[in-house]
């Protein structure tokens, strides 16, 4: 005998001229355990955040949901692999991505990585955040409006260190740098971790990263906050003043991370993503983890997530906008 539920989806199909089979097992996502594929960090951000979503679902929905790492070889290769898993999986809704702005931008040195991403559905939008610029301490400026003046009666006297791309310090620097061409030096470095020392240390000027690795060094001294590249001020440093209230001129750039599904994934089990991924991210002790993180939670439906992806990507960003805004077009979570 049918359980009540499956009997609806079955009479539903039947009056609406739908797939039976296919409509119930919408209606009951999820009937078996999902995964979700993370381009692994070595345990960094990107896990972290991962774990953080994945654990706050479980919790919630009582619903079994497994974090399958994926790695590869180069900067690159675990992203490009992920979008290779998604894009070869069924549009069921039962295998997921974690993407993140980091690896959108990545992926547009890569037409096919590109081209797949086109192709996913977007769900639902997880955190955000935005970058601090400081600068060692050692340094006679105080205010944002004195380093840039400085940096403008000598360009490219300031070193500015950088993670190894994708990072946020590369892409946010690189948004710096077609904002002010050559106002700064970029120097690379490996990791954030040795990125941020070198500044300490005083062997680069300045720096973008997130608040979460920057704060040792705030707190003990070391570094100065010059703003943030917010739109609006940080909790972790309700001090930084935004680039608009500093200089007049209005910078943004942040980061953020979200959930895609594989192309054709129907919108019932789009919704239910998006509405599980809500209430993992609403729950007071994973926003408390993201906050320790740096991250403020987005909580964005599929609407808005689409669009705050778009937003992110232009032209003047992206060598093929077109595919760069349509990739963006993709990533599904919902319940």
């Amino acid at each position: 005998m049918k359980k009540p539920l499956t009997r609806l989806a079955f009479t539903l199909a039947a009056c609406l001229g739908i797939g039976a089979t296919a409509l119930a097992q919408d209606f009951l996502y999820p009937l078996k355990p999902i995964t979700v594929l993370v381009p692994s960090d070595g345990g960094g951000r990107v896990d972290k955040t991962a774990q953080l979503l994945v654990d706050g679902i479980v919790a919630e929905t009582k619903k079994k949901v497994v974090l399958q790492s994926v790695k590869g070889q180069g900067p690159d290769g675990a992203m490009l692999t992920a979008i290779q898993m998604l894009k070869k999986a069924p549009p069921d809704g039962y295998t997921l991505l974690l993407t993140s702005y980091e690896m959108s931008q990545s992926a547009q040195k890569d037409l096919a990585a590109v081209t797949a991403l086109a192709e996913f559905e977007p769900a639902a939008g997880v955190a955000s955040t935005a970058s601090l610029l400081v600068i060692n301490a050692n340094l006679p400026y105080k205010t944002l409006s004195d380093f840039m003046a400085a940096a403008k009666e000598s360009p490219g006297r300031f070193k500015c260190a950088s993670a190894t791309p994708p990072s946020s310090s590369s892409l946010v620097g690189a948004d710096f740098e077609r904002t002010w061409p050559g106002l700064v030096k970029f120097e690379s470095y490996p990791n954030v971790t040795k990125a941020v020392a070198g500044v300490v240390a005083g062997q680069s000027d300045c720096m973008f990263e997130l608040a979460y690795p920057l704060m040792h060094g705030l707190l003990s001294g070391k570094l100065k906050s010059m703003a943030t590249t917010g739109s609006s001020r940080q909790a972790e440093t309700p001090r930084t003043p935004t680039f608009k209230e500093a200089i007049g001129t209005d910078f943004v750039s942040s980061s953020w991370y979200g959930v895609h599904a594989p192309k054709g994934t129907s919108d019932m089990v789009l919704r239910r993503i998006s509405q599980g991924v809500s209430m993992s991210i609403s729950r007071p002790d994973v926003q408390k983890a993201f906050g320790d993180m740096g991250y403020g939670v987005s909580n964005q439906d599929r609407d808005d997530f689409r669009k705050s992806i778009e937003n992110d990507v232009s032209p003047a960003k992206s060598p093929a906008p077109s595919k760069a805004i349509a990739m963006l077009d993709t990533f599904a979570f919902a319940q």
